[in-house]
């Protein structure tokens, strides 16, 4: 799935920029806000993760994102914080043993698009 352009500009003015962050809508491996969450991964290994993200770093849609693969919090930041690339983090995420089906992929996304906009959050 790709957004057009003029969405993708919307939501970028939307929220607020951070050098290095990936918008959640963007899709990795089939998966939207994965990405974002091996950015702030990598950000924070750095110390450039504003420290308005660190309370949720782990928590909200990154605890969604480990629960729904059932993948180690704690490896994935040692392995961001090493310097792993995105390739390297998804095998680390995603092993092959436990790869979500197209489908599922599809609902996770729908679920996470459409979180906040008439539910608890």
């Amino acid at each position: 799935m790709t957004w057009p352009a003029s969405v993708q500009a919307l939501l970028l003015a939307l929220m607020p920029h951070v050098p290095g962050l990936r918008s959640p809508y963007v899709v990795l491996d089939r998966l939207v806000y994965i990405g974002r969450m091996f950015d702030k991964l990598r950000l924070h290994a750095r110390g450039a993760l504003p420290s308005d993200y660190h309370a949720n770093l782990g928590r909200g849609f990154d605890r969604r994102v480990i629960d729904f693969l059932g993948c180690d919090l704690t490896a994935l930041a040692n392995a961001a914080a090493s310097g792993a690339d995105d390739a390297a983090l998804l095998a680390l995420a995603i092993p092959p043993a436990r790869r979500p089906t197209d489908d599922a992929c599809a609902h996770w996304n729908a679920f996470m698009l459409k979180r906040g906009w008439r539910d608890e959050s």
